[in-house]
């Protein structure tokens, strides 16, 4: 009884510590300024698009919904070359514990940078109330299945024959 006790425990822990993980980070490194920097506003112009573009992304349920928006984002990003979505539009499911979020919105790109004129700063200055937040970013890491988990069927198989030849089970 003792050794089926022991055989459960040992196969429960090789279970749950056979499960792989990857993560992928980007880093960047800065360095601090000393003393008073200042520069000059460029501008730039909006491009927006007439027509809206579809975005999707999906993760496990432990991953918060606002990394999968904004993988989501990205996906329709990338398939219309925008810098930005204009006024998107979320939808999201949780089907088998993944979280599903599907984004539309106007795709739109960056042009024309400028160095701001005086009239631009009043603009500026009166339009600042208007200005919006947008998301972060967020990693969302990916399980991904390795050959741990077969390694681990196949010992517990072992096991199992084992413990049937001696009769413990």
């Amino acid at each position: 009884m003792n050794l089926r006790i022991t055989v459960i425990v040992s196969t429960v822990s090789s279970v749950l510590l056979s499960s792989c993980t990857s993560l992928q980070t980007r880093t960047a490194h800065t360095t601090d300024i000393q003393g008073a920097v200042l520069h000059a506003p460029i501008l730039a112009d909006l491009d927006v698009k007439n027509i809206k573009v579809t975005g999707n992304a999906s993760a496990s349920a432990g991953n918060s919904i606002d990394a999968v928006k904004n993988l989501a984002i990205k996906d329709a990003l990338k398939t219309s070359n925008a810098d930005l979505l204009v006024e998107p539009t979320f939808e999201s499911q949780h089907k088998g514990g993944k979280t599903i979020v599907t984004v539309t919105g106007f795709p739109a790109t960056y042009q024309n940078f400028h160095p701001a004129t005086k009239d631009d700063i009043a603009v500026l200055d009166a339009g600042s109330r208007y200005i919006t937040n947008t998301a972060k970013s967020e990693v969302v890491p990916e399980k991904k299945k390795g050959a741990a988990g077969f390694i681990t069927l196949g010992l517990l198989a072992v096991l199992f024959v084992i413990l049937a030849a001696t009769g413990s089970v």
